[in-house]
């Protein structure tokens, strides 16, 4: 990688960090849930695949559950990032400066900005996996040997403990490699056979964990499809819907990082295209019948599924991607001044301009500058319960969030949500609990909490008064130690 990039990638990622500490005191959703779930090594965690989980344990267990362990994943995490697809961009273009410049722009996809605040954690991850696998994907085209079909299995098995959206990405580019004559020999090699058991041997027992625990595995796949969608009555209404899916994900993901490339690139595009064929032969095809046959796919999942909508961070690999359908044709012998200047000029005001509305966040918004909705109402949570100066190891939860907080702020408490239950918890009717619930409706924190405590703990509750609460379960009874107000 040539220096300039690299420290651009040192100064804007140690911005980011030294902004995310000034709201030490608060965490985004996916953040508390981590923190929850990184009480114990498990090869099965709730619904969610175990890698991201796995990774952040050693750093918990040296620093302790707070966020500096979560800044320095991603401290580690979003360099590889970057680097990943500068080897994939500067196989593309061959050209240093414009390799680096493709990188860097990267930064400017929403999911990948707000990923290194706190958001998404699985997909980062995700997305470094999916470039690794485009990359050894490059290096079989060239040499067909068993180092590159090793490296192939460890990547698609890490890639699936990483996060299950990585078998639509996978399974979309295995498609596009057997459209093109000239890349599916890498599918129909006997030595594919290495990759798909080095895959299973690091997939099969998360695999099994996930048939051992069903019930919370159907929950967390199908929480979006609960009711039935209409959206899918008839052709045409299931059409509508896609396309309007479809529309909306790709302006608020790739339009960020397609509109500059258009501004700058299309203009000049006759007078910068190259005049013989791209670096890699047939590698501009590939990314076209990989964004098609992703599109078909998910249009599937969609209709078969039933799915209400389309998330956006589905989508964050293929915006990622969108600068190398520009890094192929592009001759960076014929690029002008202007482009140069102007394209390193955007990135730069753009990024910039981030930081500068993170910075304005934890200005106007204090230590609960986060992006989650809620944490504000949680952090209300969090004083309150700093507040009851609960100094026991014991405390069950029916919030994700409300889960990590209690971590955050109580470092030596066991932590349970109803929602995870397959996580370890060794309370004995004879040691205190705390028992907090957090929800928007009253309704719903006595029919999750207290249904719990009846059914799994055996526990008769005196009296609940919603909609937040704090309580202690001594051996026979739940009594009401205080109540939490939300405004």
């Amino acid at each position: 990688m040539p220096r300039w990039l690299i420290l651009t990638l040192l100064i804007f990622i140690s911005s980011i960090a030294a902004v995310r500490t000034l709201s030490w005191n608060d965490l985004e959703y996916d953040e508390a849930e981590q923190l929850a779930l990184v009480q114990s090594l498990q090869w099965y965690y709730f619904y969610q695949p175990p890698l991201y989980t796995w990774l952040l344990w050693p750093l918990v267990k040296l620093f302790g559950p707070t966020v500096y362990p979560l800044i320095i994943i991603r401290c580690l995490l979003f360099p590889a990032i970057f680097f990943m697809m500068y080897r994939i961009a500067i196989r593309v273009c061959q050209h240093e400066t414009l390799a680096g410049l493709f990188s860097l722009s990267v930064a400017i996809v929403p999911e990948i900005f707000h990923g290194l605040m706190g958001m998404w954690p699985h997909t980062t991850l995700m997305a470094f996996f999916c470039l690794c696998l485009l990359l050894i994907v490059m290096r079989l085209h060239e040499k067909k040997d068993w180092l590159n079909y090793s490296l192939l299995g460890i990547c698609v098995g890490l890639g699936l403990l990483s996060k299950y959206n990585f078998l639509h990405f996978g399974g979309a580019l295995a498609l596009a490699l057997l459209l093109l004559p000239g890349w599916r020999g890498i599918l129909i090699n006997n030595k594919i056979f290495l990759a798909v058991l080095l895959a299973s041997l690091i997939v099969l027992p998360h695999a099994w964990e996930m048939y051992r625990n069903l019930d919370e595995v159907r929950y967390g796949m199908v929480r979006y499809t609960l009711d039935k969608q209409t959206q899918f009555s008839s052709f045409g209404a299931s059409f509508k819907h896609i396309a309007t899916n479809l529309f909306q994900n790709l302006a608020r993901s790739n339009g960020f990082l397609l509109l500059p490339l258009l501004l700058l690139f299309l203009p000049a595009w006759k007078t910068t295209r190259r005049e013989s064929d791209e670096p890699i032969p047939g590698f501009h095809q590939l990314l076209i019948n990989l964004y098609m046959v992703a599109a078909i796919l998910l249009a599937l999942a969609m209709i078969i599924g039933g799915i209400h909508h389309i998330r956006q961070h589905w989508l964050t690999i293929f915006a990622m991607l969108l600068p190398l359908f520009f890094a192929g044709r592009i001759d960076p012998a014929k690029m002008l001044p202007w482009q140069w200047r102007g394209y390193r000029t955007l990135i730069v005001f753009v990024l910039s301009g981030l930081i500068c509305w993170r910075l304005g966040l934890v200005y106007f918004k204090g230590e609960a500058g986060c992006l989650s909705i809620y944490s504000f109402l949680h952090a209300k949570h969090a004083m309150q319960l700093e507040a009851s100066q609960w100094d026991q190891r014991y405390t069950i939860t029916d919030s994700a969030h409300a889960a990590g907080l209690i971590r955050l702020h109580f470092p030596q408490t066991q932590v349970h949500c109803i929602y995870m239950p397959s996580l370890p918890f060794s309370w004995t009717k004879n040691q205190p609990l705390l028992l907090t619930g957090w929800s928007e409706q009253p309704d719903q924190f006595r029919k999750r909490l207290v249904q719990y405590v009846e059914q799994q703990l055996g526990l008769k509750p005196e009296s609940f008064k919603p909609p937040f609460m704090i309580t202690e379960i001594d051996n026979s009874s739940v009594k009401v130690l205080s109540k939490v107000v939300s405004e």
